[in-house]
């Protein structure tokens, strides 16, 4: 399955494409979308070029290793995140300043808080 072709679309506001064996998500130039429920895929990377209004995000059970891609997402507020095989934490400093984090997996938090405690 391949979402791409949703780009560019001005009036796109959600968009719930759950079990769809995603692997590779690239949304770009979305202005007005506030919600996407990417879940239950295989997900490994995103990229989200201009969609700045994106407010909600769930990508709970995809196969994502690291935050790569998220770092633009300035209004995110809520990132559903957990059953997913994130190892690399380098990147949820730039989401979590900005983020309230919901669903993401307890071991995981715990070692980011461990190798990032200024953010307490």
């Amino acid at each position: 399955a391949d979402i791409t072709a949703l780009s560019g679309n001005q009036s796109l506001q959600n968009i719930d494409v759950r079990n769809a064996r995603l692997k590779t998500v690239t949304l770009n130039d979305l202005p007005h979308l506030h919600g996407a429920d990417l879940s239950n895929n295989q997900i490994e990377s995103v990229s989200f070029p201009n969609v700045g209004n994106l407010s909600y995000l769930n990508l709970n059970d995809n196969m994502m290793t690291s935050f790569s891609g998220l770092e633009s997402l300035a209004n995110l507020r809520d990132l559903f995140i957990r059953d997913n095989g994130i190892v690399d934490l380098s990147t949820l400093t730039a989401v979590v300043t900005q983020t309230s984090l919901y669903q993401l997996d307890r071991r995981l938090w715990g070692r980011f808080l461990f190798d990032c405690p200024t953010l307490l």
